[in-house]
């Protein structure tokens, strides 16, 4: 049975044919392989990989209002990738809290409001801060 990762520990391939970047270089066709075998994929560069991993998260419960309020903070050197770039944070809203709060919630990003919350935190492109406010 092969694993394809999951979303708290996403499968990371090699690419063919000697999973380094020459080989690559030297037989183009054969990496084009790797997006077939996996079509339900979602690819990512590294420079968008290290712009996640450097980013700095917190956040803010408040149980007066059922609200949560989160910072991402994009470096602006590790995470030069964001500059230009949108991104996105999937949200998973544990079950005793959708019970509790009876409520779908309501998302804003820099003010903007999210279209769907239950699939993901839709982030704008731009280093340094971004707020994000989750009303249940």
């Amino acid at each position: 049975m092969e694993v394809f990762g999951t979303p708290e520990s996403p499968l990371i391939i090699g690419a063919p044919p000697d999973y380094h970047d020459f080989g690559i270089y030297r037989n183009p066709e054969m990496f084009a392989t790797v997006f077939d075998k996996y079509q339900k994929g979602r690819f990512i560069s590294i420079n968008e990989f290290i712009g996640y991993i450097h980013s700095e998260n917190s956040g803010k419960w408040n149980m007066e209002n059922n609200s949560l309020s989160l910072t991402i903070d994009y470096d602006p050197h590790y995470c030069r990738y964001f500059e230009t770039h949108e991104s996105f944070w999937n949200l998973e809203v544990s079950d005793w809290l959708r019970t509790k709060t009876g409520n779908n919630p309501v998302i804003t990003t820099d003010g903007i409001t999210n279209k769907d919350p239950y699939s993901r935190i839709n982030i704008p492109r731009g280093t340094g801060k971004h707020e994000v406010k989750i009303k249940f």
